[in-house]
């Protein structure tokens, strides 16, 4: 069963007039990790800033759909994407990213705390997520809050040998 825990953090819905924070970060977040994400940083640069906007605000539109930003005294440290399958069974979230300076404070957890709320909320019974395997620090963060490994796995890029892992909990509609 996914759990939740406060936290200090602030994460809010971005809103679509909001498109280049979620641009900022993203570029940022694959920077840092690019093993954490099926897109490149050339894929990513490669986008014009009217693509950013139209993406953004197609899935910030979008009823199943969801992007959130973690704010440490209303600066933008971290984001997540969250999106209703086409069936409403379960939620799948992604691109999950915490600036390295506010690592271990919290917004991770908040990030997907607010996910594993907005899944109940919407009423789908599983949450869903891909981890690169060996990214410990994000193992251990979906480990506490009740997620586990399906035993799905597959190569993280074309031309890629690293490997991600589905990971999975129930969600409670009542959290």
């Amino acid at each position: 069963m996914c759990k939740t825990r406060p936290v200090g953090v602030n994460v809010r819905q971005l809103k679509a007039t909001e498109w280049s924070v979620w641009r900022d970060l993203r570029l940022r977040a694959v920077r840092d990790s690019p093993d954490a994400f099926r897109a490149t940083l050339d894929e990513e640069l490669a986008r014009q800033d009217s693509d950013w906007a139209d993406i953004i605000r197609a899935t910030v539109e979008h009823p199943r759909g969801t992007l959130l930003v973690a704010q440490d005294q209303n600066e933008p440290i971290g984001i997540l994407f969250g999106r209703i399958d086409a069936m409403e069974t379960y939620a799948e979230v992604g691109a999950m990213w915490v600036d390295p300076t506010a690592r271990s404070a919290g917004a991770g957890g908040a990030l997907l705390d607010t996910a594993i709320r907005w899944a109940g909320d919407y009423g789908v019974s599983r949450l869903e997520l891909w981890v690169t395997d060996g990214n410990t620090a994000a193992e251990a963060l979906y480990s506490s809050r009740g997620l586990s490994r399906t035993g799905a796995t597959e190569f993280l890029r074309e031309g890629s040998t690293r490997t991600i892992t589905k990971w999975a909990c129930d969600v409670d509609e009542r959290l």
